[in-house]
């Protein structure tokens, strides 16, 4: 399945900006365990004016992989185009761990702007490319008690 997280517009915020984030989990991970922390940065990202919509699909096993996200990418953008439009100013690849090594070759190869890692190492199937001749923007997020 594919999940599009939205917030309506609060009229207590006024937004400036729309921006999709599609988000990889980890290997064996569900989708539940980050959405607390999706919502929280949506909220934050709300209080600044920019209206975050976050998307996300359900992989087999918990398992995800490049052809899977590809589905869920093609489906979740589809169902946006013809349920309710949306032009996003900036488009971003996210992912936790083997989401991110995934999101790391999907972003790379589409129109996403940008790309965020979560605790996750920067491979490519190529060795000569490295974090540095990456060409997009890239923020890497590590730490220890991830879990």
């Amino acid at each position: 399945t594919v999940e599009l997280l939205t917030i309506d517009k609060e009229e207590k915020y006024k937004t400036h900006s729309t921006v999709l984030l599609i988000f990889i989990h980890g290997a064996f991970t569900a989708n539940s365990r980050y959405l607390p922390l999706l919502r929280t940065i949506q909220q934050s990202c709300l209080q600044r004016g920019v209206k975050l919509d976050i998307g996300y699909g359900t992989y087999a096993h918990n398992i995800p992989t490049k052809e899977q996200t590809q589905d869920i990418l093609s489906q979740l953008l589809n169902d946006n185009n013809e349920s309710n439009p949306i032009n996003y100013d900036a488009k971003f690849m996210a992912g936790h761990s083997m989401g991110a090594l995934i999101a790391t070759e999907l972003a790379l190869s589409s129109t996403y702007d940008g790309l965020i890692h979560v605790n996750s190492s920067f491979q490519f199937q190529n060795p000569t490319c490295s974090l540095a001749s990456y060409p997009k923007p890239v923020l890497t997020l590590e730490g220890s008690a991830d879990g």
